[in-house]
């Protein structure tokens, strides 16, 4: 399949090719006065897609897929099965660019992989993406027009977002994770080989678990309020309520959340646990030193104050916890960085997540117990919860590590990258 990817059709300036641990290269442009679109105004864009970045990074050789870069302005010349363009460029387009793209017989590919568009259960940004597509539909085929996300999207739950994206087809495969693994290599080489793996695993442990909580939601509060229960704060590596590579200031961005608990109380799904009020006790920021220099953004493949070799396993805390659509799954680069440096964790997210990932090749820590396929939020919650406890008096079995070193290679490999590929090519035949 020979799949086109367009260079940037205005003015732009490079101002960043670090953001996020995906290393995005970010442009700042002008919106264009004439622009077709209603949605508000933006002068930042991703200078290429997430699949185009993967390609140029990667150091396999494609079977399945031959790249080819064309220029919007010289539409006579483009020739290729498929068009991928980053969903935010359509934003700046005005009519006459957006009829040469009717033009195109092939397909058209908006990638969607960064945000997927369920990003809360409910929230003020669902109607952005279905009111794009609908003004979308106005000038081009919209039979050839598909939707790239990194979210595992079931046929069940396709179904469920035609009624929302106006029928548009969606194609499901993890370009996020594909181009993290290629992101993090150093020379070829992945970062951690298994003998340093092991090394780690081996090492004395002096505190019991990593935990990342990121931004202030419902279930990370509800989580920081068992571990403070339970006297783990001090005995582990703990940061809370913000990420690492935010610019702006903490205050007000916990402030953001912690209004938003009491507007939106429904999303709420942990109330047998405790109330809401309780959780606001629990949004004080909390920074590990260490982390954000030194991991963040792997500077330095051997930290001397490694919190990996330092504590037993990590908390993996995702974005979302529970979601009402069923066959829906999104793991961020949270649950990928484990594989990364090879540590063993417990996973606080929707249900049947491992399910996905074990689809993906990888294999579910057993010693942390069963909790996937438990549907209620609250049981599932408890029973990680319990996992925790439990595993203050217990040391990382043999087998742990065994999964570890597996879960590290296959993250890596080539079979886990062409399955990837394989999964965009599926869809689209």
């Amino acid at each position: 399949m020979k799949l086109g990817f367009l260079k940037w059709p205005f003015e732009g300036t490079s101002i960043s090719n670090t953001w996020s641990v995906y290393n995005f290269n970010i442009l700042k442009t002008t919106q264009p006065n004439n622009n077709f679109f209603s949605h508000p105004k933006v002068d930042k864009v991703f200078a290429q897609t997430t699949l185009e970045l993967w390609f140029r990074r990667t150091p396999y050789a494609q079977k399945q897929i031959q790249p080819a870069w064309y220029d919007l302005n010289e539409w006579h010349n483009i020739d290729c099965d498929a068009l991928l363009i980053p969903y935010t460029w359509f934003l700046f387009f005005t009519k006459d660019q957006l009829l040469l793209l009717s033009k195109f017989k092939g397909k058209i590919i908006l990638d969607e992989t960064v945000d997927p568009w369920v990003f809360d259960e409910e929230n003020n940004q669902t109607h952005v993406i279905p009111n794009f597509i609908k003004e979308l539909e106005q000038l081009t085929n919209f039979h050839n027009i598909y939707l790239l996300t990194s979210a595992n999207v079931s046929t069940e739950a396709k179904n469920y977002f035609k009624n929302k994206l106006n029928n548009i087809k969606i194609i499901s495969a993890n370009v996020l994770m594909l181009l993290l693994t290629v992101t993090t290599l150093r020379n070829k080489e992945r970062i951690y080989s298994d003998e340093h793996i092991i090394h780690n695993f081996n090492n004395n442990k002096n505190k019991e678990f990593l935990l990342c909580a990121g931004r202030p939601r419902y279930h990370r509060l509800a989580l920081l309020k068992y571990i403070s229960d339970n006297n783990l704060l001090d005995k582990s590596f703990v940061s809370a309520n913000l990420c690492p590579h935010t610019v702006d200031p903490i205050t007000p961005f916990v402030n953001k959340y912690i209004d938003d608990m009491d507007n939106n109380k429904s999303r709420y799904m942990l109330d047998q646990y405790c109330s809401i009020e309780e959780l606001k006790d629990y949004t004080d920021t909390r920074i590990i030193e260490e982390y954000p220099q030194e991991y963040f953004r792997l500077d330095d493949n051997y930290p001397k104050n490694n919190v990996y070799t330092r504590s037993k396993y990590s908390i993996i805390s995702e974005s979302l916890f529970q979601t009402n659509i069923k066959g829906y799954n999104w793991v961020t680069e949270k649950t990928c960085l484990p594989f990364i440096y090879g540590h063993p964790f417990i996973l606080f997210s929707m249900v049947n997540t491992w399910q996905y990932l074990q689809a993906l090749g990888f294999e579910e820590y057993t010693q942390f117990g069963v909790y996937d396929s438990i549907t209620t939020p609250y049981n599932r919650f408890s029973a990680l919860c319990d996992s925790i406890q439990h595993l203050v008096n217990n040391s990382m079995s043999k087998a742990t590590l065994d999964v570890i070193l597996h879960n590290t290679n296959n993250f890596y490999s080539e079979k886990l990258q062409d399955s990837i590929v394989s999964s965009i090519v599926n869809q689209l035949q």
